[in-house]
Parts: C-alpha cells; structure tokens; sequence
C-alpha cells in the first residue's frame, strides 16, 4: 500500500512539474509592442546578447551568444534572429522557439531580410584562413551559404530584392543585386563607379530603395566630407551625388548598418544625431523641412516604420535607459511612447535591432 501511495505522490509531483513548464512557457507568449536585440561588441573575449519584448510586460524572451551589428525579421507571424553560431525562429502565439546551429562561426551580423518569402541572413565573417586580405561575407540561404568577399559598406532591400554596396578591388565599388528565382539564391552585378583614394563616398545609415533607384546620404571624401543625396540608378547603373544642407555632417551619423533614413513622399527623411531630422527631396537634394526635436540622438538610435504616416524611434538617455518615440509624419508630432530602464539587457551590451511588432 505505501509504494501505491508513493507513486501517486510521484505522479503528482510530476504534474506539477508539467503544469510549471507550461506555466513557464505562457509567460513567454505576453502581448509585445516591440522587440529589442542587445549585444556586446567582439572587443569582448566572450559575448552575450538578450531578444527582449516590450509591451504588456517588458521581459527578456531569448538569451543568446549574441551578435554584434545583430538583425532580426519578422514574417509569417514568426521572428527569425541570429547569434554568432546559431539560428532561433521565435513564435510569439505559442511561444516555442526553435535552435539550429549554423555551418559557420560569424563575426559581425549585416543584414537579415525576406525576398519572395523567404528568409536571407547576411554575415561578417573577418578575415579568412588564407593570404587573402579582403574580407569574408557569408550569405545565408535554406541553410547553406555563399561566400561573398569584399567590404560592405551598406544594405538596402526591397520585397524581392537585396542590393548590396561592396568593394572588391582598389578603386571601385560594386553594386550588386541578390534574388530568388526557382528556390536558388541569384546574385547579379549590377556595375561599379569610381572610388580612388581621396574620393570616397561614406554612406549613412543603410540605402533605401525607391522606384528603380538606391538612396541615401553620403559623404565626399574629396570635398571636405561634404553631404549629399545619394542616387543610384538600377536602370542603367549610373550614380549621382547632389550637395545638400550643410548642417548635416559626417560627425552626426551612427554606425552605418543603422536603419536611420527612410523614404516618405518622394523625400528621404533623415535623422541626425543633432537631434533633428531633416526631410531632403530626392529630385533637388533640397531640404524641404526641418524638425529639431528633444530626443537624443548622439548614441544609438533605430528607427522602424509603422505605417506610411508614422514611424517609432528607440533612443537611449544619459541614465542608458531606453526611450520609444513615435512620429506622426504628416502632423510632425513626436511622442514619447515608452520609457524602458536597463535592467533588461547588460551593461556593455548595446541596442542593434529595433522593430514594431508586426
């Protein structure tokens, strides 16, 4: 009779255990208004990151190895991100998050988009193991990669295609165009334009891409680092630099990965870590509106877009905690939205990735 009784008790205790982990796992499907993804830098002997949640409750739904420069992507109802030697999909609905471990070890993150539907990761893999100086990019696709060599020096996509701005040889950079045809990841180079010493275009934040064309400001090496409106042509490969205002300078940009432009009516709307954010015609390269604003935008700042008429920023304070704006792009109206203390993420870690939740 007790060994019945002690395996009742058993099956009890192992309900509860059930119950707890099901428990556990409901405290990961709260109702998120955003997502953040922290990292350390590879300055340090061992990273870490945190993918964390901000809504109803604000909680840290993923610990990885982290990433520096680390993306995310939301699609399907699903979230896909990346450490250094793994893959994670997170399902918000359920929960559950799924673990693979990559063929490769990466550096740096770039970029991580959805063509046609499916999931593309771009990575900084450094150096490689041979005499070769140039660097090492992997493209990741259906879990197999291909090596890109060469700098990148900045991203832009659109629904069926990733551009990306390279160089491969002194002298020169690429223009090239990656897409799906058939399931198989296509790379296409689309030409290349002059950049010798002393005249070399800096690209600010990633290109966006807009009616055949690639956007962005950029700074003249050659000219005193002046800024202008980058244009490039995916029609007949041809590119243009057109001064613009003199109050944005190569000392207000953040790391250039940073999503810190976007195209609205014909403008490419600009953020400047001087706190103002500046609205340039694509035709003119003329500012055509300036909003100073009391954010602070010295540090890191992401911006994600909601709609065609507004748009979030994240931006941190003096105290590192983290502040949510929202921009109401045909009123210019900024409100703060949410304040975030940083006890959710480590103190060397940084904000490399912030989106609205779709």
């Amino acid at each position: 009779m007790k060994y019945k009784y002690l395996f009742l008790s058993l099956g009890f205790l192992l309900l509860l255990g059930i119950s707890g982990c099901n428990d556990a796992r409901k405290e990961l499907t709260g109702d998120y208004d955003y997502y953040l993804y922290f990292s350390n830098t590879m300055d340090k002997f061992v990273t870490s990151g945190r993918f964390v949640g901000i809504g109803k409750k604000d909680q840290v739904i993923l610990k990885t190895e982290g990433l520096e420069l680390g993306t995310f992507v939301q699609h399907d109802q699903k979230v896909f991100l990346s450490d250094r030697t793994h893959d994670f999909v997170y399902t918000p609905h359920s929960g559950k998050i799924e673990k693979e471990k990559r063929q490769t070890k990466e550096h740096t993150g770039i970029d991580s988009v959805i063509l046609d539907g499916k999931l593309v990761t771009l990575f900084n893999h450094g150096y490689p193991d041979t005499d070769d100086i140039l660097y090492q990019n992997n493209l990741y696709f259906n879990n197999d990669y291909t090596i890109i060599n060469g700098h990148i020096f900045s991203t832009g996509n659109d629904e069926q295609s990733l551009y990306i701005l390279r160089d491969e040889e002194i002298g020169k950079l690429f223009v090239d165009r990656l897409y799906l045809s058939e399931d198989t990841l296509i790379s296409e180079n689309l030409g290349s334009f002059p950049n010798i010493e002393g005249s070399e275009y800096l690209i600010g934040y990633r290109l966006n891409v807009h009616e055949n064309h690639l956007y962005g400001v950029a700074f003249d090496f050659a000219n005193n680092r002046r800024a202008g409106l980058f244009s490039y042509s995916l029609k007949d490969s041809s590119y243009t630099f057109k001064e613009t205002d003199r109050e944005i300078i190569l000392e207000d940009i953040g790391f250039s990965f940073s999503k810190g432009s976007f195209i609205y009516k014909d403008q490419l709307v600009y953020f400047s870590s001087n706190g103002t954010i500046y609205f340039i015609d694509l035709e003119t390269a003329e500012t055509t509106k300036k909003l100073p604003t009391n954010m602070d935008l010295s540090g890191v700042f992401i911006v994600s877009v909601i709609d065609d008429e507004h748009v979030a920023i994240a931006t941190h304070d003096h105290d590192n905690n983290l502040i949510i704006w929202e921009l109401d792009l045909s009123s210019l109206s900024l409100t703060e939205k949410r304040r975030v203390e940083p006890s959710l993420w480590r103190k060397q870690e940084y904000l490399y990735d912030f989106q609205v939740k779709r």
